[in-house]
């Protein structure tokens, strides 16, 4: 676990015992006649320990936050103001405030002392990569990566506060709760500053899974790939009226799931959407066995899944799939009765059928269907398995 010290804390006051609780009592923070004296007096030293002065803990007692205060300072407390990071760079304000937008931080006090003296080599990266790629393609960059920790973060936020956090409330033990909480920052921090190898390992696989697409298209601009959805009929009806523990634990199965049936298959996870599922694989066979899974996955009384799976030309920009193909994907899962799989019968007959490797698969004719967006109706088939 990393260091917990707080850059920029305030400083720590080293009167004696009655004299601080003199000073508690006088910020309305402590009432010795209270049943929660002592406790509450354990949770005022531990946060003095932090380097939180009277002030900043009546203030946060205002706001009906002063058992997480000590997580709030170790991440508002950087040392460095907005000011002071750009005089260390020899950049402009503006520039930095701008950058970190980019990337989903917005810097609303030029005088807080929200910035680490790590990232200083952040800004220079941020610099570099200006300086190499295309502006688009930086801003591109960034956008993905405010993105995609703004969706770790919040993931990570409601996981402590659904589980640890509730439970921990419910113990009555404020000093553990504040220490805990804290800790769970620090934790999150460390696990950050060790995402390089993780990265290395996503970058290797897509930089593969582009490689392959772009080889097949004989286009840089677009890949040729397989796409997937997956929705599960009856949502909405079971869903109504689960209470919200209820519901935290019927999403959280249903993401869980999903991802193991779907990396299990050789795919990725495209993106989830509500109820819904979006995937890709390397071809169509592929993408029609990860479907089929996820129906096998999913048999829960009152939520019957359904999908639609197509093959072909798409753009891949933004950690996201677009075109006709991915539309004409989402249709089929639109339209597809509950238990069924349904693809566009033309790219079954193109992508398939010359594929050995596809015996363990049944594409029975289905009719033609008209799909909302489309001209004219599609010949399609259902996916299945062999009897």
């Amino acid at each position: 676990m990393g260091s917990d010290e707080t850059p920029g804390a305030d400083p720590i006051e080293t009167t004696g015992a009655e004299h601080r609780t003199e000073r508690w009592s006088a910020a309305g923070l402590w009432d010795p006649e209270a049943p929660d004296a002592q406790v509450r007096g354990a949770l005022l030293d531990y946060l003095e320990s932090l380097g939180a002065n009277v002030e900043r803990m009546a203030r946060a007692e205002a706001e009906g936050e002063l058992v997480a205060l000590g997580l709030d300072m170790l991440l508002e407390d950087g040392g460095l103001t907005v000011e002071q990071l750009a005089t260390r760079m020899g950049v402009p304000v503006h520039e930095v405030v701008a950058a970190y937008r980019l990337v989903g931080v917005e810097v609303n006090d030029p005088a807080a002392p929200m910035f680490e003296e790590a990232e200083i080599d952040f800004v220079a990266l941020l610099t570099s990569t200006a300086g190499t790629f295309p502006d688009a393609a930086t801003r591109e960059i960034l956008r993905a990566l405010s993105t995609a920790l703004s969706g770790l973060s919040a993931a990570a936020i409601s996981a402590f506060v659904g589980s640890v956090e509730d439970d921990l409330a419910g113990a009555g033990d404020p000093v553990a709760q504040a220490r805990v909480t804290r800790e769970a920052g620090l934790m999150g921090l460390d696990l950050a500053g060790g995402l390089r190898p993780l990265l290395r390992h996503h970058l290797r696989q897509g930089v593969r899974r582009q490689r392959e697409g772009t080889h097949r298209s004989g286009d840089r601009l677009t890949i040729v790939t397989a796409v997937g959805f997956v929705d599960l009929v009856g949502y909405t009806a079971r869903t109504t009226d689960m209470d919200p523990e209820d519901l935290i634990g019927f999403i959280g199965s249903f993401r869980e799931r999903t991802h193991e049936i779907v990396l299990a298959g050789g795919g990725q996870v495209v993106k989830h959407i509500g109820d819904e599922i979006m995937f890709s694989a390397v071809d169509l066979a592929g993408v029609c066995r990860i479907a089929l899974a996820l129906l096998d996955g999913f048999d829960e009384i009152d939520t019957t899944p359904r999908g639609g799976v197509a093959a072909g030309r798409v753009v891949a920009r933004h950690g996201d799939l677009y075109g006709p193909v991915v539309n004409l994907a989402s249709r089929l899962a639109d339209i597809a009765v509950p238990g069924e799989v349904l693809a566009p019968a033309e790219r079954v007959t193109s992508a398939v059928e010359p594929d050995a490797g596809a015996e363990d698969l049944v594409f029975v004719p289905a009719g033609r269907r008209q799909l909302k967006g489309f001209d004219r109706p599609v010949a399609v088939v259902t996916v299945e398995r062999p009897c």
